[in-house]
């Protein structure tokens, strides 16, 4: 990996940017040692250079590299351009690497041999290899650097990690979304976390538990007692939104929890800045980025509340166009228990048996209808065989069948624990209060 050809020579070149490995062609980290990698990404950067050496990478444009571009993941790859207005800051930081690091490793007498222990991850399938191929070579190296780092972990965060990682890499998100496998391999490269959480155990569960819903998000849910002091607060609406979110726009969500558990604040797509934010969770249901995530979605929500003089049908969608997009559908919201909204549900939804758009958050009553009804916000994913079936964010372990009166509920679940909820379309349409609709 020589920076030889392709930069002209000059002198504010001979000065400062001599021989620095990361202005050369992409970095291709496939090409180092998998333990090397790992040891990196547990932030062990001199057992990760021990490492690397001791498998006979000796340039030490190579091994600053190793360095550089772990603690630059956001660059995935990309060679430092003269033309980025850091260019100086960049490569006295590549210099120092090589200066503190990387030489006094080289020249050092050779030790006992560095080897962690660490237990494989199970071999990819067949299947997971295939799609692994579809991928891009950069996006191929990013993977086997996760995995590189899943290996070091234990207990939940292993196992909900790898399982997660594999489902995404086999239903393609990972090849069709943009820049997800980017956010990932960021997000398990934080070294801050919110006060109180220990960044040795709370980082390889953050990763998992995303990893996880986003190859699940029917198992989500809002929790019972959670949050700011750890006092209740119904957070359905907040727990739908990071439904659907996971289900749309993964990397998003990826980005929102990164910001979140590193800087306790957030930008959403469509520009309002949230935070900081105090976050506590007593949640016995809640995986770490969803205390993040709903925290934050409930915080904005309650800002429009507050700004519309209390709440009215439609507020939703001002939340989701900043935490989608501007352009985010549907542009609309029936009034509760409005006359035409059964009407209005079968036109947005119903259609030959299925659902005329992606997964979209209704509110159903809960309990019987009526004015006093409470209002529960649930993700709607498909309409079939007179049925309609959506996920309920309220917590799996407490739902029953009278939480929306008489309409009986029936509920899957994915292998571990329950998940997708279904009615009738009868009870369904009985139990509307708010539909969502173009």
């Amino acid at each position: 990996m020589s920076i030889a050809t392709g930069i002209r020579e000059t002198p504010w070149r001979r000065t400062h940017v001599r021989d620095v490995g990361a202005f050369e062609a992409e970095f291709d980290l496939s090409r180092y040692p998998t333990d090397a990698v790992a040891a990196l990404r547990a932030g062990q950067e001199g057992t990760a250079i021990k490492l690397a050496i001791q498998k006979g990478v000796r340039n030490e444009n190579d091994l600053g590299n190793l360095i550089f571009f772990a603690r630059h993941p956001e660059r995935s790859g990309r060679p430092i351009s003269r033309s980025e207005s850091n260019v100086a800051q960049l490569t006295r930081e590549w210099l120092d690497i090589v200066t503190r690091i990387v030489r006094p490793a080289l020249t050092a007498p050779a030790g006992p041999v560095v080897t962690p222990v660490v237990t494989p991850l199970a071999p990819l399938t067949a299947d997971e290899q295939a799609a692994l191929r579809q991928l891009p070579p950069l996006d191929q190296a990013l993977f086997h650097t996760l995995r590189a780092v899943l290996v070091l972990y234990s207990g939940v965060a292993r196992t909900e990690a790898d399982r997660g990682s594999r489902v995404l890499l086999r239903r393609g998100l990972f090849r069709d979304v943009s820049r997800l496998l980017t956010e990932v391999v960021s997000l398990t490269a934080i070294t801050a976390l919110p006060s109180g959480w220990s960044l040795k155990t709370a980082r390889p569960l953050l990763v998992g538990n995303v990893l996880y819903n986003l190859a699940f998000p029917e198992t989500i849910n809002q929790g019972g007692t959670d949050r700011l002091g750890g006092t209740p607060d119904p957070t359905c609406f907040s727990a739908s939104t990071q439904m659907l979110l996971a289900r749309r726009f993964p990397a998003t969500y990826v980005r929102l929890t990164r910001q979140l558990a590193a800087t306790s604040q957030c930008v959403f797509p469509g520009g309002v800045s949230i935070g900081p934010l105090p976050f506590k969770s007593t949640s016995l249901y809640k995986s770490l980025e969803s205390v993040l995530l709903q925290t934050a979605f409930d915080t904005y929500f309650n800002q429009v509340i507050a700004a519309g003089g209390g709440y009215s049908p439609g507020q939703e969608l001002t939340v989701h166009r900043q935490v989608f997009g501007a352009s985010r559908p549907p542009k609309h919201a029936t009034g509760f228990r409005s006359s035409d909204i059964v009407s209005k549900f079968r036109r947005a939804f119903v259609t030959n048996g299925g659902t005329t758009r992606p997964p979209e958050s209704i509110n159903l009553c809960t309990g019987t209808p009526g004015p006093g009804c409470g209002n529960h916000a649930v993700v709607l994913t498909r309409v079939r065989g007179g049925r309609v079936f959506f996920y309920n964010p309220w917590a799996n372990e407490e739902e029953r069948n009278t939480m929306f009166g008489s309409a009986a509920v029936t509920i899957s679940g994915n292998g571990e624990r329950p998940a997708e909820s279904s009615m009738s379309q009868g009870d369904f349409e009985n139990q509307l209060t708010t539909v969502f609709y173009n």
